[in-house]
């Protein structure tokens, strides 16, 4: 009864990867364990932001949703491809993005956004501020 009655063991999904026209399709979670986390996180983000972009019904032009999705951490085990892929799917969908990352992705994700803004925490003085993130290659271009 206790397992029936737990909502954990409802429903069970697996995703399966193709990687190329003529690849054989895998199971992610039989392949979870022996591949990279950018090979792993991906399928994870194009499944959520297609889940979104169903919520939302960004195929419909008389949808009027906010299209808001929020990641924290993102694209932390992502390569730059990776990334710039993400970010062009979450686009395409025409989705708005509030994403929280380590410091060491932002030159990987500062071009394929709009506005990236930086927060610093100093707890000795107990203080926090934001500030826009300008990046020189940018104004350049």
């Amino acid at each position: 009864v206790k397992r029936f009655t737990d909502y954990r063991t409802y429903l069970v999904f697996d995703l399966l990867v193709k990687k190329g026209e003529n690849a054989e399709e895998s199971s992610l979670a039989k392949t979870f364990v022996i591949q990279s986390g950018g090979e792993t996180q991906t399928p994870c983000y194009i499944s959520i932001l297609a889940s979104f972009a169903q919520l939302y019904r960004t195929n419909d032009p008389d949808a009027d949703t906010i299209r808001l999705v929020i990641f924290d951490e993102a694209f932390s085990k992502m390569d730059g491809g990776r990334i710039r892929e993400s970010i062009g799917l979450l686009r395409s969908f025409g989705l708005q993005a509030i994403i929280s990352t380590p410091t060491e992705k932002i030159g990987d994700i500062v071009n394929n956004v709009d506005t990236t803004l930086v927060t610093m925490h100093d707890d000795k003085r107990r203080r926090s501020y934001i500030d826009r993130y300008e990046n020189v290659k940018k104004k350049i271009k």
